[in-house]
């Protein structure tokens, strides 16, 4: 934690943030929270293992999670490759560089947003 000795404010604040991030569900809730904080645009996180295409667990069914998407569901489509995407993608090995590598165990994307949508 940053000290500021000289500081005319007190750090009341930044340890109310602290316990505010601790008591947040989730390590996504968190970076997202973390993210619009730091930079103060929207923020949307994406953890891209709830994406994958996998064979289900019987006693963790995930009923949306269909390897196969349906072109007749035009809803899904519009959102593919965007942080809304909802389609099951298939596991990706490669490094993530520029649209490469996103959908892997341990990937996790942070969209952020300059602009507010009105």
């Amino acid at each position: 934690m940053l000290s500021f000795p000289d500081a005319p404010i007190s750090e009341r604040a930044q340890v109310a943030n602290t316990i505010a991030y601790r008591r947040r569900k989730g390590t996504a809730a968190v970076i997202e929270q973390l993210a619009h904080d730091v930079t103060g645009w929207n923020a949307n996180v994406v953890e891209f293992f709830q994406r994958l295409a996998t064979t289900q667990y019987m006693n963790h069914i995930r009923l949306g999670n269909l390897s196969i998407s349906g072109l007749k569901d035009w809803k899904k489509l519009e959102y593919a490759n965007t942080p809304f995407d909802t389609m099951a993608h298939t596991a990706d090995v490669r490094r993530i560089e520029p649209l490469r590598g996103k959908y892997n165990i341990h990937h996790i994307g942070i969209f952020l947003w300059r602009i507010n949508s009105y």
